[in-house]
């Protein structure tokens, strides 16, 4: 490679939104990015507070997922609603779930059935 050459980067742009939710520890952003046919494709997830490199890997772990022919969403959200976490269960002012995976996966359903969103991302 010839050092005085230009690296030639390729940018994609994907379209996505971003969803705000509260966690046992405090907010909880949720981005669904898409692929070409407006499927989704890919997740972030950010926090402030709390548990930021287990859902990072859940996060990861869905994304492969949906990468993956099969996007087999029903089965994922069915999984992520079973993991509770101790600082949302105990948490005395309202959280949108019982877990940040719980929250994923609403925000997963949601996403994927727009009729049963409750209300509207930020």
């Amino acid at each position: 490679m010839n050092p005085k050459q230009p690296i030639k980067m390729t940018i994609e742009s994907r379209k996505s939104i971003c969803y705000k939710r509260m966690s046992g520890c405090g907010n909880l952003y949720i981005t669904i990015g898409e692929d070409e046919s407006g499927a989704p494709y890919e997740i972030f997830v950010q926090n402030a507070n709390g548990c930021t490199s287990m859902t990072n890997t859940f996060a990861r772990y869905i994304s492969n997922d949906l990468k993956e022919q099969t996007r087999d969403l029903p089965k994922i959200i069915k999984n992520l609603r079973k993991v509770p976490c101790a600082a949302c269960i105990k948490k005395n002012s309202p959280v949108d779930g019982k877990s940040c995976c719980h929250i994923m996966a609403d925000v997963l359903e949601r996403y994927v059935k727009p009729e049963k969103m409750l209300d509207s991302p930020f």
